[in-house]
């Protein structure tokens, strides 16, 4: 898959930027407050395209079906009440 491929030159890309961010970040940081600003930054600019990639070729694969919403309908009861035990029971 192209579109995949290009995610990945992206990420390869973003992992190369985030290496430069962290060094110069921390290396030119005068507290801790910097420094650890600075590697969340590097590491935001290496994780977020990684985890999109990672989401593109999930939704490619051809094993993965869609999803499919089941909901359980409760009997209408005459009384109006509660449902019987036997149905609560088949329920669970």
């Amino acid at each position: 898959m192209i579109f995949a491929k290009i995610c990945w030159a992206v990420t390869l890309l973003a992992t190369c930027f985030a290496a430069l961010e962290f060094v110069a970040g921390t290396g030119t940081a005068t507290g801790a407050p910097q420094q650890a600003a600075g590697a969340a930054m590097a590491l935001a600019i290496c994780v977020i395209p990684y985890v999109f990639t990672r989401c593109v070729e999930g939704m490619a694969r051809p094993d993965v079906s869609p999803v499919e919403i089941r909901t359980i309908a409760s009997p209408a009861e005459p009384s109006g009440g509660a449902t019987s035990g036997k149905d609560n029971a088949s329920l669970r």
